[in-house]
Protein backbone atom coordinates (compact mmCIF):
# COMPACT_ATOMS: atom_id res chain seq x y z
CA UNK A 1 0.00 0.00 0.00
CA UNK A 2 1.36 3.39 -0.71
CA UNK A 3 0.80 6.14 1.67
CA UNK A 4 1.10 9.88 0.99
CA UNK A 5 2.75 12.32 2.81
CA UNK A 6 -0.07 13.87 5.00
CA UNK A 7 -0.95 9.86 6.13
CA UNK A 8 3.06 9.67 7.03
CA UNK A 9 3.29 13.06 8.68
CA UNK A 10 0.04 12.14 10.83
CA UNK A 11 1.86 8.67 12.09
CA UNK A 12 4.93 10.48 12.64
CA UNK A 13 3.09 13.10 14.72
CA UNK A 14 1.30 10.32 16.66
CA UNK A 15 3.85 7.96 17.27
CA UNK A 16 5.80 11.02 18.65
CA UNK A 17 3.44 11.74 20.65
CA UNK A 18 3.09 8.24 22.43
CA UNK A 19 6.93 8.39 23.56
CA UNK A 20 7.99 8.97 27.13
CA UNK A 21 11.23 10.75 25.99
CA UNK A 22 9.98 12.71 22.63
CA UNK A 23 13.70 13.79 22.16
CA UNK A 24 14.78 10.28 22.45
CA UNK A 25 15.18 8.49 18.99
CA UNK A 26 13.89 5.11 20.40
CA UNK A 27 10.09 3.74 19.93
CA UNK A 28 7.73 4.10 22.60
CA UNK A 29 7.67 0.55 23.10
CA UNK A 30 11.21 0.91 23.21
CA UNK A 31 11.50 3.14 25.89
CA UNK A 32 9.24 1.76 27.89
CA UNK A 33 11.09 -1.54 28.09
CA UNK A 34 14.02 0.40 29.31
CA UNK A 35 12.58 2.53 31.63
CA UNK A 36 10.88 -0.81 33.20
CA UNK A 37 14.30 -2.05 33.22
CA UNK A 38 15.95 0.51 34.97
CA UNK A 39 13.24 0.85 37.63
CA UNK A 40 14.03 -3.02 38.16
CA UNK A 41 17.37 -2.54 38.35
CA UNK A 42 16.91 0.05 40.58
CA UNK A 43 15.19 -1.10 43.39
CA UNK A 44 16.99 -4.83 43.04
CA UNK A 45 19.85 -2.78 44.28
CA UNK A 46 17.82 -0.66 47.05
CA UNK A 47 16.45 -4.42 48.68
CA UNK A 48 20.32 -6.14 48.46
CA UNK A 49 21.89 -3.07 49.82
CA UNK A 50 19.53 -3.23 52.45
CA UNK A 51 20.41 -7.06 53.15
CA UNK A 52 24.06 -6.71 53.05
CA UNK A 53 24.38 -3.63 55.38
CA UNK A 54 21.24 -3.14 57.57
CA UNK A 55 21.89 -6.92 59.35
CA UNK A 56 25.50 -5.84 60.70
CA UNK A 57 23.80 -2.67 61.87
CA UNK A 58 20.96 -4.75 63.66
CA UNK A 59 23.78 -7.47 65.33
CA UNK A 60 25.58 -4.58 66.53
CA UNK A 61 22.49 -2.76 68.18
CA UNK A 62 21.68 -6.49 69.84
CA UNK A 63 25.33 -6.91 71.49
CA UNK A 64 25.34 -3.08 72.42
CA UNK A 65 21.79 -3.80 73.55
CA UNK A 66 23.15 -7.37 75.49
CA UNK A 67 26.36 -5.17 76.50
CA UNK A 68 23.98 -2.61 78.18
CA UNK A 69 21.87 -5.48 79.74
CA UNK A 70 24.66 -7.39 81.03
CA UNK A 71 26.32 -4.21 82.72
CA UNK A 72 22.79 -3.25 84.83
CA UNK A 73 23.50 -7.15 85.99
CA UNK A 74 26.74 -6.67 87.11
CA UNK A 75 26.46 -3.43 88.40
CA UNK A 76 22.75 -4.79 90.32
CA UNK A 77 25.47 -7.68 91.71
CA UNK A 78 28.02 -5.03 92.40
CA UNK A 79 25.61 -2.57 94.25
CA UNK A 80 23.90 -5.70 96.08
CA UNK A 81 27.29 -7.07 97.54
CA UNK A 82 28.13 -3.53 98.72
CA UNK A 83 25.33 -3.47 100.67
CA UNK A 84 25.20 -6.45 102.07
CA UNK A 85 28.90 -5.81 103.38
CA UNK A 86 29.05 -3.41 106.15
CA UNK A 87 32.27 -2.23 107.29
CA UNK A 88 33.75 -2.95 110.86
CA UNK A 89 32.76 -6.41 112.66
CA UNK A 90 30.55 -8.50 111.72
CA UNK A 91 28.48 -10.93 114.39
CA UNK A 92 28.13 -14.44 113.13
CA UNK A 93 24.81 -15.87 114.14
CA UNK A 94 25.19 -20.21 115.00
CA UNK A 95 22.45 -21.90 116.64
CA UNK A 96 22.16 -23.10 120.03
CA UNK A 97 23.34 -26.36 120.09
CA UNK A 98 26.66 -25.03 117.35
CA UNK A 99 26.70 -22.17 120.35
CA UNK A 100 26.82 -24.77 123.21
CA UNK A 101 29.56 -26.89 122.15
CA UNK A 102 31.80 -23.77 120.83
CA UNK A 103 31.94 -23.10 124.51
CA UNK A 104 32.77 -26.28 125.70
CA UNK A 105 35.37 -26.34 123.17
CA UNK A 106 36.91 -22.93 124.57
CA UNK A 107 36.45 -23.90 128.02
CA UNK A 108 38.88 -27.05 127.67
CA UNK A 109 40.81 -25.36 125.09
CA UNK A 110 42.98 -24.10 128.22
CA UNK A 111 43.24 -27.30 129.80
CA UNK A 112 46.68 -29.03 129.77
CA UNK A 113 46.66 -32.17 128.43
CA UNK A 114 44.84 -33.90 125.65
CA UNK A 115 41.19 -33.66 126.61
CA UNK A 116 37.72 -33.77 124.51
CA UNK A 117 34.13 -32.70 125.91
CA UNK A 118 31.21 -34.18 124.11
CA UNK A 119 28.06 -32.32 125.35
CA UNK A 120 24.58 -33.63 125.56
CA UNK A 121 22.30 -30.69 126.37
CA UNK A 122 23.11 -29.99 129.99
CA UNK A 123 25.52 -33.00 130.49
CA UNK A 124 28.96 -33.22 129.28
CA UNK A 125 31.60 -36.10 128.94
CA UNK A 126 35.40 -35.52 129.10
CA UNK A 127 37.64 -38.35 128.02
CA UNK A 128 41.59 -38.30 126.88
CA UNK A 129 44.63 -37.62 129.23
CA UNK A 130 46.04 -35.26 131.31
CA UNK A 131 49.30 -35.72 133.75
CA UNK A 132 47.40 -35.52 137.26
CA UNK A 133 44.42 -35.30 139.28
CA UNK A 134 44.95 -31.67 139.87
CA UNK A 135 45.14 -30.95 135.57
CA UNK A 136 42.21 -33.50 136.09
CA UNK A 137 40.30 -31.46 138.42
CA UNK A 138 40.56 -27.89 136.23
CA UNK A 139 39.10 -29.43 133.39
CA UNK A 140 36.10 -30.66 134.98
CA UNK A 141 35.88 -27.92 136.72
CA UNK A 142 36.31 -25.60 133.80
CA UNK A 143 33.53 -27.77 132.28
CA UNK A 144 31.03 -27.52 134.63
CA UNK A 145 31.63 -23.34 134.60
CA UNK A 146 30.19 -23.45 131.11
CA UNK A 147 26.64 -21.88 131.22
CA UNK A 148 23.66 -24.88 131.17
CA UNK A 149 26.26 -27.45 131.97
CA UNK A 150 24.57 -29.32 135.29
CA UNK A 151 26.66 -32.88 135.71
CA UNK A 152 30.37 -33.67 134.24
CA UNK A 153 31.31 -37.14 133.37
CA UNK A 154 35.14 -37.04 134.04
CA UNK A 155 36.33 -40.07 132.14
CA UNK A 156 40.08 -38.36 131.85
CA UNK A 157 43.21 -41.10 132.64
CA UNK A 158 46.19 -40.20 134.44
CA UNK A 159 49.65 -41.15 132.93
CA UNK A 160 51.41 -40.19 135.89
CA UNK A 161 50.43 -43.10 137.87
CA UNK A 162 50.67 -45.23 134.79
CA UNK A 163 54.34 -44.23 133.81
CA UNK A 164 55.47 -45.12 136.95
CA UNK A 165 54.06 -48.64 136.31
CA UNK A 166 56.26 -49.03 134.16
CA UNK A 167 59.12 -48.01 135.27
CA UNK A 168 58.82 -50.41 137.82
CA UNK A 169 57.59 -53.20 135.69
CA UNK A 170 61.55 -51.90 134.00
CA UNK A 171 63.08 -52.89 137.63
CA UNK A 172 63.38 -48.86 137.95
CA UNK A 173 64.66 -48.02 141.55
CA UNK A 174 62.20 -45.32 143.28
CA UNK A 175 60.45 -44.72 139.80
CA UNK A 176 58.93 -41.19 139.75
CA UNK A 177 56.67 -39.45 136.95
CA UNK A 178 56.15 -35.75 136.79
CA UNK A 179 54.53 -34.64 134.29
CA UNK A 180 52.69 -31.78 132.48
CA UNK A 181 49.30 -32.63 129.84
CA UNK A 182 51.06 -35.37 127.98
CA UNK A 183 54.42 -34.75 128.43
CA UNK A 184 55.93 -36.48 131.20
CA UNK A 185 59.68 -36.46 132.91
CA UNK A 186 61.01 -40.08 134.18
CA UNK A 187 63.42 -40.00 137.10
CA UNK A 188 64.48 -43.28 139.40
CA UNK A 189 67.70 -45.72 139.20
CA UNK A 190 68.96 -48.07 136.73
CA UNK A 191 71.05 -51.15 137.99
CA UNK A 192 73.20 -50.05 135.11
CA UNK A 193 73.33 -47.63 131.86
CA UNK A 194 72.02 -50.65 129.46
CA UNK A 195 68.82 -50.38 131.23
CA UNK A 196 68.03 -47.26 129.85
CA UNK A 197 66.38 -47.22 126.34
CA UNK A 198 64.11 -50.16 126.91
CA UNK A 199 63.08 -48.24 129.87
CA UNK A 200 63.05 -45.00 128.19
CA UNK A 201 60.72 -46.96 125.75
CA UNK A 202 58.12 -48.70 128.28
CA UNK A 203 57.30 -45.18 129.52
CA UNK A 204 56.79 -43.71 126.06
CA UNK A 205 54.83 -46.40 124.79
CA UNK A 206 51.78 -45.89 127.52
CA UNK A 207 49.14 -44.35 125.91
CA UNK A 208 48.58 -40.85 125.43
CA UNK A 209 52.30 -40.08 126.52
CA UNK A 210 53.77 -37.91 123.60
CA UNK A 211 57.23 -37.02 125.45
CA UNK A 212 59.29 -38.53 127.95
CA UNK A 213 62.01 -36.68 129.21
CA UNK A 214 64.81 -38.54 130.82
CA UNK A 215 66.29 -37.91 134.30
CA UNK A 216 66.79 -41.22 134.58
CA UNK A 217 70.09 -41.82 136.97
CA UNK A 218 72.32 -45.21 136.68
CA UNK A 219 72.37 -46.36 140.79
CA UNK A 220 75.16 -46.28 142.51
CA UNK A 221 74.98 -49.46 143.72
CA UNK A 222 75.95 -50.88 140.18
CA UNK A 223 79.39 -49.50 140.84
CA UNK A 224 79.30 -50.48 144.45
CA UNK A 225 78.61 -54.19 143.68
CA UNK A 226 81.40 -54.38 141.34
CA UNK A 227 84.41 -53.69 143.94
CA UNK A 228 85.53 -56.78 145.11
CA UNK A 229 83.61 -57.82 147.89
CA UNK A 230 84.51 -57.49 151.94
CA UNK A 231 86.58 -60.48 153.20
CA UNK A 232 86.38 -61.20 157.07
CA UNK A 233 88.22 -63.44 159.73
CA UNK A 234 87.00 -67.07 159.95
CA UNK A 235 83.78 -66.83 161.78
CA UNK A 236 83.75 -63.34 162.81
CA UNK A 237 82.68 -60.01 161.65
CA UNK A 238 85.61 -58.54 161.63
CA UNK A 239 86.98 -57.26 158.15
CA UNK A 240 90.46 -58.42 157.06
CA UNK A 241 93.13 -55.44 156.23
CA UNK A 242 93.06 -55.90 152.40
CA UNK A 243 89.81 -55.39 152.23
CA UNK A 244 90.29 -51.71 153.32
CA UNK A 245 91.32 -50.31 150.18
CA UNK A 246 87.72 -51.16 147.98
CA UNK A 247 85.83 -50.04 151.01
CA UNK A 248 87.51 -46.43 150.78
CA UNK A 249 86.66 -46.50 146.68
CA UNK A 250 82.96 -47.35 147.93
CA UNK A 251 83.17 -44.07 150.29
CA UNK A 252 83.91 -42.30 147.52
CA UNK A 253 81.31 -43.34 145.63
CA UNK A 254 78.84 -42.76 148.46
CA UNK A 255 79.72 -39.52 149.27
CA UNK A 256 79.20 -38.29 145.35
CA UNK A 257 75.67 -39.55 145.56
CA UNK A 258 72.88 -37.82 145.50
CA UNK A 259 71.86 -36.68 148.99
CA UNK A 260 68.57 -38.23 148.63
CA UNK A 261 69.69 -41.57 147.64
CA UNK A 262 68.43 -44.42 150.24
CA UNK A 263 70.75 -47.70 150.29
CA UNK A 264 70.61 -51.18 151.96
CA UNK A 265 74.08 -53.04 153.11
CA UNK A 266 73.24 -56.77 153.49
CA UNK A 267 74.86 -59.49 154.85
CA UNK A 268 74.47 -62.90 153.71
CA UNK A 269 76.19 -66.61 154.61
CA UNK A 270 76.30 -70.01 153.58
CA UNK A 271 73.94 -72.72 155.29
CA UNK A 272 76.76 -73.95 157.28
CA UNK A 273 75.61 -73.94 160.78
CA UNK A 274 72.29 -72.50 162.59
CA UNK A 275 70.10 -70.48 160.79
CA UNK A 276 69.83 -68.60 163.99
CA UNK A 277 74.08 -67.77 163.85
CA UNK A 278 74.09 -67.08 160.50
CA UNK A 279 71.47 -64.67 160.97
CA UNK A 280 73.13 -63.08 163.56
CA UNK A 281 76.61 -63.00 161.37
CA UNK A 282 74.96 -61.05 158.86
CA UNK A 283 73.47 -59.02 160.53
CA UNK A 284 76.83 -58.40 162.19
CA UNK A 285 79.04 -57.77 159.15
CA UNK A 286 76.73 -55.91 157.40
CA UNK A 287 76.83 -53.64 160.57
CA UNK A 288 80.93 -53.38 160.41
CA UNK A 289 80.67 -52.15 157.01
CA UNK A 290 78.42 -49.40 157.71
CA UNK A 291 80.44 -49.23 160.88
CA UNK A 292 83.28 -48.25 158.41
CA UNK A 293 81.94 -46.05 156.08
CA UNK A 294 79.54 -43.76 158.44
CA UNK A 295 82.63 -43.39 161.18
CA UNK A 296 85.95 -43.53 159.48
CA UNK A 297 84.93 -42.12 155.84
CA UNK A 298 82.25 -39.87 157.08
CA UNK A 299 79.44 -41.22 154.09
CA UNK A 300 75.65 -39.86 155.10
CA UNK A 301 74.63 -42.29 157.95
CA UNK A 302 71.43 -41.00 156.01
CA UNK A 303 72.08 -42.68 153.09
CA UNK A 304 72.90 -46.05 154.68
CA UNK A 305 70.45 -48.95 156.29
CA UNK A 306 72.02 -52.18 157.51
CA UNK A 307 69.88 -55.39 157.70
CA UNK A 308 71.25 -59.28 157.70
CA UNK A 309 69.68 -61.75 155.69
CA UNK A 310 71.72 -64.51 156.41
CA UNK A 311 71.50 -68.13 154.30
CA UNK A 312 67.97 -66.85 153.04
CA UNK A 313 69.52 -66.20 149.29
CA UNK A 314 72.06 -68.27 148.11
CA UNK A 315 74.08 -66.90 144.73
CA UNK A 316 76.35 -69.86 144.20
CA UNK A 317 76.88 -73.30 144.32
CA UNK A 318 80.14 -72.78 146.52
CA UNK A 319 80.17 -71.69 150.21
CA UNK A 320 82.52 -69.19 148.98
CA UNK A 321 79.94 -66.94 146.57
CA UNK A 322 77.40 -66.93 149.58
CA UNK A 323 79.53 -65.21 151.90
CA UNK A 324 79.36 -61.65 151.15
CA UNK A 325 77.93 -58.34 152.03
CA UNK A 326 75.94 -56.43 148.69
CA UNK A 327 74.55 -52.99 148.28
CA UNK A 328 70.60 -52.66 147.49
CA UNK A 329 69.15 -49.27 146.22
CA UNK A 330 66.01 -48.62 148.35
CA UNK A 331 62.52 -47.29 146.54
Amino acid sequence: MVMNDNEHTSISSSDDKEKLLPEWKASADDQTLFLGLAVFVIFAGFLSWNFLFSSDDDDSEAAKTTQEESADIVTTVETAATQAAPAGPVEVKTTAAAKQFGEIDAAIAAQAGDVTGVRNGSAVTLTGWVADQAESDQAEKAASNVEGVETVDNQLQLLEPAVVAALEESQVVAPLADGTGTEVIVRGSLGQEEDRAPTLAAAGNVEGVTKVIDELTVSVTAELNELPKVNYQTGSAVIVNASFTDLDEAAEILNAADENVKIEIQGYTDTQGPDEANLTLSQNRAQSVYDYLVDTKGVDEQKLSVKGYGETEQFGTDLESNRLVRFQELG
